[in-house]
């Protein structure tokens, strides 16, 4: 799977709501760190917070 590959299922993952999906691709140990002052914004740490912070 090319890079390309990978960011498309990305986004067509979160753009679905698919976390079963995100979870095979991001790594089980994840901090996200997502900039600004809005739901979103803070460190997410570990694949359950940031497939629920990416499928909100």
């Amino acid at each position: 799977m090319s890079l390309i590959d990978i960011a498309k299922s990305y986004i067509h993952a979160v753009q679905t709501g698919d976390q079963a999906a995100l979870g095979r691709l991001l790594a089980p140990d994840i901090i996200w760190h997502q900039p600004g002052q809005n739901r979103f914004s803070g460190t997410h740490q570990g694949l359950p917070a940031a497939v629920t912070r990416c499928a909100a």
